[in-house]
């Protein structure tokens, strides 16, 4: 039986981001990396920069901060929000995890400090 979570995290610029969301996605939920993805970027083999950013998502901007989306089944939240406190983050306290789980009506917002 299906249980998903819907994830939206997002977090600093100062950030190495390309490092951050490697820690991320190293995070194993129901035996497989939860590989959340970029909102901003094409997806070519984990390749990030400038040369691939995208605005096609809505509007006539670009994100002005990291944002990283996905729905991941049977999710132990408790322990993915302990396991992205531990991460070294340069700024904790811009960490946002926006979560919906499948019971929730509507998102709610988790800071990590």
């Amino acid at each position: 039986m299906s249980e998903v979570t819907n994830l939206i995290l997002t977090f600093s610029n100062n950030e190495d981001e390309v490092q951050r969301i490697k820690e991320v996605n190293f995070y194993i939920s129901d035996g497989s990396s939860i590989n959340l993805v970029s909102a901003d970027y094409l997806r070519k083999a984990n390749s990030f920069g400038r040369d691939n950013r995208k605005s096609w998502y809505g509007g006539t901007k670009f994100l002005e901060r990291p944002l990283y989306i996905g729905a991941i089944n049977h999710l132990d939240l408790d322990d993915f929000i302990t396991f992205l406190k531990e991460i070294d983050w340069e700024e904790k306290e811009y960490v946002q995890l926006i979560v919906k789980q499948e019971q929730d009506e509507k998102f709610k917002i988790i800071e990590l400090q």
